[in-house]
């Protein structure tokens, strides 16, 4: 007899529900990690313009110009920054939801190892109890022999 876990379809899904959960949490953070890119890039640029910047004289216009230039580059950044806050929300949130998503599939896998050692038990004893069985038949055999 083979042995089938009960539940097996059942583990079967909350493995596919880990997986599913870790791919997300995987996407989040190589999100993040090309937004943080992508910050480090705006600050540099906005460094490197001011410091291209610092010396030339400008005229009234140019002025007011840059400010304008450097405060939607300031903003982008801000932007940009709020939503690296929210997608490390997000990451924490889905780190959290395959912490449990793995607590669920752990004890489905436990369950299956003692269904799978109580049924391995229950088979050995089954062995035995044919074995005992031929011996005694055996052994019936040989000394019905003798009494001829």
């Amino acid at each position: 007899m083979r042995f089938r876990f009960r539940f097996e379809t059942l583990l079967r899904l909350r493995r596919q529900e880990e997986e599913m959960i870790r791919h997300e949490l995987a996407q989040a953070m190589a999100e993040w990690e090309q937004l943080t890119e992508k910050i480090t890039r705006a600050r540099l640029e906005l460094k490197e313009e001011m410091e291209r910047l610092k010396g030339n004289l400008l005229w009234a216009q140019e002025v007011q110009d840059l400010g304008l230039g450097l405060d939607s580059r300031l903003a982008n950044i801000e932007n940009l920054e709020e939503t690296r806050r929210q997608l490390v929300r997000k990451i924490e949130e889905t780190r959290e939801r395959l912490i449990e998503a793995s607590k669920r599939r752990k004890i489905l896998e436990r369950l299956r190892e003692r269904d799978l050692l109580a049924f391995r038990k229950e088979q050995e004893a089954l062995w035995q109890k044919e074995i005992d069985e031929l011996v005694v038949l055996r052994h019936g055999r040989e000394e019905g022999h003798e009494r001829v």
